[in-house]
């Protein structure tokens, strides 16, 4: 049995999807990715996938995945935080890119995410970051 797909999913990714690596010194500038055959980097000086040696340090917790932002192209579905006004109740709610202002802005304020269940657990977070008051539960 594969335990690849299951090790990445814990570690919050998927097969394929790449990822930094942060440990106590930093942000590792080498991207990573899951394969079904372990963990690869890819060496900008060969400018090929290598195999990775890092996969221990992510499972025993002593570095973590950092995502990257989600960028969603001309026409794919994304998800954001929508309120109507202060004090309304945040809620997720699915766009579609367009490249207007109003996707840019999501984009970079952080507002832009892959699922419901992703965008769910950030809401109050981009509630407090966006208007600047404290969501009072």
């Amino acid at each position: 049995m594969n335990l690849i797909p299951m090790i990445a999913q814990e570690l919050g990714v998927e097969v394929g999807e790449e990822f930094r690596i942060k440990d106590e010194s930093g942000i590792d500038e080498d991207f990573h990715r899951f394969t079904d055959c372990g963990l690869v980097y890819y060496d900008q000086a060969m400018c090929e996938w290598q195999e990775s040696m890092r996969i221990l340090e992510l499972i025993e917790g002593r570095a973590e995945v950092v995502k990257k932002p989600f960028e969603p192209k001309n026409g794919e579905r994304y998800w954001t935080v929508y309120w109507k006004e202060i004090g309304d109740m945040p809620c997720a709610v699915y766009e579609t890119w367009r490249g207007d202002s109003c996707d840019f802005a999501n984009k970079v304020g952080g507002n832009c995410f892959r699922t419901e269940a992703e965008t769910e657990a950030h809401k109050f977070e981009i509630y407090e970051k966006w208007t600047g008051a404290k969501w009072e539960k």
